[in-house]
């Protein structure tokens, strides 16, 4: 990481955020992870970069991360097709849609993390601000929305590479 990342979790909590290209979104999943412990995780982001699927690569192999799912824009699989294909690889499912939230759901038996960010998933070199709630009424409010957009979406699986 580039600086420590201070953020420390409370249980129903909004927990307002910024860097200043301080960290990027994948480094603080880790963090996020690191307090919470093995968690499922889904994702949307409007953009992807192979920095942050070795982080999650990572943090798969280390068990901090048990399930994951990624909603991407539909751009990535126009304009960044390699990435597409080393993230199905890595990330247990993966949908397509026209999408720009930036959403991070952390959730396991304790946790019920719900990240709102400005940042994609990408090396942050810009001035970014979010929301860390831990409220499980948000979470799933939220939740909700996630997966009728994931039920919605096209679908990418590794055997499409070959």
């Amino acid at each position: 990481m580039k600086n420590q990342i201070s953020i420390r979790l409370k249980p129903d909590s909004t927990i307002p955020y910024v860097s200043d290209a301080d960290f990027s979104t994948h480094e603080l999943i880790a963090h996020l992870l690191d307090q919470t412990g093995p968690a499922i995780v889904r994702i949307s982001s409007f953009s992807i970069t192979e920095t942050a699927i070795r982080s999650f690569l990572h943090l798969q192999e280390s068990g901090m991360i048990t399930s994951l799912t990624c909603l991407f824009d539909l751009s990535v699989k126009r304009y960044r097709v390699g990435l597409l294909f080393f993230a199905s690889n890595v990330v247990s499912e993966i949908g397509m849609t026209n999408i720009h939230a930036k959403l991070v759901f952390i959730e396991n038996e304790n946790w019920k993390v719900l990240v709102i960010t400005s940042a994609n998933l990408n090396i942050n070199d810009k001035k970014e601000a979010g929301v860390i709630i831990t409220n499980p009424w948000h979470y799933q409010s939220m939740l909700i929305h996630y997966e009728t957009w994931y039920a919605e979406s096209l679908k990418v699986t590794p055997d499409e590479f070959n």
